[in-house]
């Protein structure tokens, strides 16, 4: 790996453990200022965002990475382009919107008065997303690191404030608020600069290339949403909102791991798109063995300390997520795998098959969630998710060697990891009762991950 690749992946994943480690300092925070009811409130609030994201960008969004080998001397007046096209699209919608107001928010379970900041919240988060992608492949790394660690710094204050003295009757307003208004002033001053500097507004030939390539992501990219998201809005129909804000703390915590491999993906994305690009697989195929090697072991790192964990970062009501977290976690651990195997799709605009692949994860998961939940609740909604991603990376891995011919992780490297994680996995819920065992478990793999960074340390100064 070159020394550039190495100093934007130690920024970003740096950068990443800052907001994750602000995200650990939150959690204990709402959970005590706001009732599970509330939590589950909030929850529901950023699911409507991920569901309607998807028709809002008509996944657009996504194109910003692929568009940089494909315009690269106009990359900034593709990327303006962009995001004219999402705001006329957000301004047909957003028309829809207040048509069928009265439905939709019956439909959605979202308190009428935040209607109107739920769509903007919408257009807002496309906007950061457009606007961190190109910063991230114009290999501006310290600039992508001080924004998320600004919105994260900023939201928490904001909405603690918000909470307990703005909105204390009211505080899941609070919290909705607070993360909006700095979205908000994030959003629109990262949409201003890129239309400042790109200067192009229509051209119909890079917003031919970005439907064409996004379009396939809108079902794909919902469906995904579905994936992780539907279970929680079936859990709030069948067993209430508190258990919804159980889950959702849980599924928060157990998230971190996936958070984390996104921001390793960001950092040395466009390094692979480079190398890719110029049919260099090699040094492709060895960085990904690394990744998935550190993953599987900080995955146990993880489900090892997950009952503490629970304990540590709420109050007593919501200690009953430390039953489900460790299927979060192994379903985080899938999604991980399923990375590796969209981002090559991706790379050959093979936007179609990727998205087929994610519905019929989204059918399935869907499938079980409705035929379990009623019975088992929050449990069965943990397991048939962890299921789901297991049976799509399945799929996804299939295609990509099989069909397609383009598999950067070979077979062998996929089953140790997963033999690696299934047998730790089921010590620990063998164990999970004890303490002692866990935490030599939890020892020994801290050993082999730093054994693992000091060996690919020494391999790069060789």
């Amino acid at each position: 790996m070159s020394h550039s690749l190495i100093k934007s992946a130690s920024w970003y994943t740096i950068s990443k453990l800052l907001v994750m480690a602000l995200s650990f300092v939150s959690i204990p925070i709402f959970t005590h200022l706001l009732t599970t009811s509330d939590y589950g409130i909030f929850s529901l609030f950023t699911v409507w965002i991920g569901l309607l994201t998807p028709f809002v960008g008509l996944g657009l969004h996504l194109s910003v990475p692929r568009a940089k080998i494909e315009f690269k001397d106009s990359y900034y007046s593709y990327v303006s382009s962009i995001i004219c096209l999402v705001l006329i699209v957000f301004l047909i919608i957003l028309v829809v919107f207040y048509v069928f107001k009265t439905e939709l928010l019956a439909l959605s379970g979202i308190p009428e008065h935040l209607g109107e900041l739920l769509m903007i919240q919408v257009l807002m988060s496309l906007f950061i997303s457009i606007g961190t992608g190109l910063l991230q492949f114009e290999f501006r790394y310290k600039m992508v690191s001080i924004l998320s660690l600004f919105r994260a710094i900023l939201s928490l204050i904001l909405s603690v404030v918000l909470v307990l003295y703005i909105y204390s009757d009211l505080k899941v307003d609070g919290r909705v608020i607070g993360v909006f208004i700095v979205d908000l002033l994030l959003g629109s001053t990262l949409a201003f600069y890129i239309l400042c500097k790109g200067r192009v507004f229509v051209n119909f030939i890079y917003w031919k290339f970005g439907l064409i390539y996004s379009v396939p992501f809108i079902f794909g990219s919902l469906s995904y949403i579905l994936n992780s998201q539907f279970d929680r809005l079936l859990i709030n129909e069948y067993v209430s909102s508190s258990a919804t804000g159980i889950y959702s703390f849980s599924y928060s915590i157990g998230m971190l791991l996936l958070l984390l491999a996104i921001a390793v993906k960001q950092a040395v994305n466009p390094w692979i798109y480079q190398k890719l690009d110029n049919n260099q697989l090699e040094p492709v195929k060895v960085v990904y063995v690394k990744y998935i090697t550190v993953f599987s072991i900080i995955t146990i790192l993880l489900m090892y300390i997950s009952p503490e964990l629970v304990m540590f970062l709420s109050d007593k009501a919501f200690w009953s997520g430390a039953d489900i977290l460790p299927w979060i976690v192994l379903g985080a651990y899938f999604q991980v795998l399923i990375l590796n195997e969209s981002e090559s799709q991706m790379f050959l605009k093979k936007t179609g098959v990727n998205s087929i692949v994610i519905v019929l994860g989204a059918i399935i998961n869907i499938i079980l969630n409705y035929i379990y939940i009623p019975s088992y609740g929050m449990l069965a909604a943990a397991i048939t998710t962890c299921s789901t991603y297991m049976v799509m990376f399945s799929i996804l891995y299939y295609v990509n060697s099989k069909l397609l011919s383009f598999s950067l992780v070979t077979l062998k490297c996929y089953l140790l990891s997963i033999c690696y994680v299934a047998t730790f996995s089921m010590l620990f819920f063998l164990f999970n009762d004890n303490f002692l065992v866990r935490l030599v478990a939890f020892i020994l793999n801290c050993i082999v991950l730093t054994k693992l960074f000091f060996d690919m340390k020494n391999s790069h100064e060789h």
